[in-house]
């Protein structure tokens, strides 16, 4: 790991000095500015490219699973919906039935003979 291998105040300099390094300043200019070796700069972001390496693989699966789990998401999002609505729809049928049985119409008897709400449901 690339603090491992830091004296006692490189640690305060080394993000700065991999942020210079990735804006474009070069290991040389960065060396004499920070008064660290060549040779430490260039292990320090040789440490830093394996630990992208190692990380990427993982990084990769938590996508992944990111990815899986959104798709999870809209699909029971999707199934509440639906859901939602044929409670709905089994409420006002059952409020239609409750209305019709107080009114004790020819109807609502046949209705209720073929399973009420439920025969509604199915017979369009």
């Amino acid at each position: 790991m690339i603090n491992e291998s830091l004296g006692n105040t490189d640690h305060l300099k080394l993000p700065k000095i991999l942020a210079k390094l990735d804006s474009g300043s070069t290991i040389d200019e960065l060396s004499r500015e920070y008064r660290v070796s060549v040779a430490t700069l260039h292990k320090w972001q040789n440490e830093r490219a394996k630990e992208a390496d190692e990380a990427s693989p993982e990084l990769k699966q938590l996508q992944e699973d990111n990815a899986r789990l959104e798709k999870m998401i809209a699909d029971l999002s999707l199934d509440h919906e639906i859901l939602k609505e044929g409670y709905e729809l089994l409420q006002k049928f059952a409020a239609q039935d409750a209305a019709d049985a107080q009114k004790d119409l020819p109807e609502a008897r046949e209705n209720r003979r073929r399973g009420g709400w439920f025969y509604r449901l199915f017979r369009k």
